[in-house]
């Protein structure tokens, strides 16, 4: 392999990597990033709950946001992802016995079992809203570049 870089030639490049050595140091990054991943995640979120199967209301009521990882909500280790059971959304109602029993069971709802059949609902949800969430993901994430740059420049 030659020493060259991969993408030696892109217009803009350079623009670029001057522009991201200046938000490297960014107080709070980490958490924008964080808060952007959520807002993002939200549709996923609402459209799982509404597909999930309604028994109860305890699945759909466990689906929610969490940060998982090791450390502080700002450690690089932490990420963002839509969970079942474990939420740490404010206001949720699921605790206890209903919780355990929604990790338990989501997985029967979702791919069916050899008496009942399967009522997918996550994704589903996760085809009907990933571009949405995409672009939710892309609009935060250059509003808060924008910001960062403004404040620095």
């Amino acid at each position: 392999m030659s020493g060259r870089p991969i993408f030696q030639g892109i217009r803009g490049l350079a623009e670029l990597t001057r522009q991201l050595k200046r938000l490297e140091g960014m107080s709070g990054s980490r958490e924008t990033v964080q808060e952007a991943c959520r807002a993002a995640l939200r549709p996923i979120v609402d459209r799982a709950r509404m597909l999930a199967p309604r028994a109860s209301g305890v699945l759909a009521d466990s689906i929610g946001i969490q940060a998982q990882g090791s450390g502080a909500p700002t450690t690089s280790s932490r990420a963002i992802m839509v969970s079942l059971g474990h939420t740490d959304e404010p206001g949720s109602q699921v605790t206890g016995a209903g919780r355990i029993l929604a990790l338990w069971r989501w997985h029967f709802a979702e791919f069916g079992t050899q008496h009942s059949a399967a009522r997918p609902f996550l994704r589903p949800a996760w085809d009907q809203t990933i571009n949405q969430a995409k672009s939710i993901l892309k609009s935060e994430m250059q509003k808060a570049v924008d910001e960062a740059l403004r404040g620095q420049g």
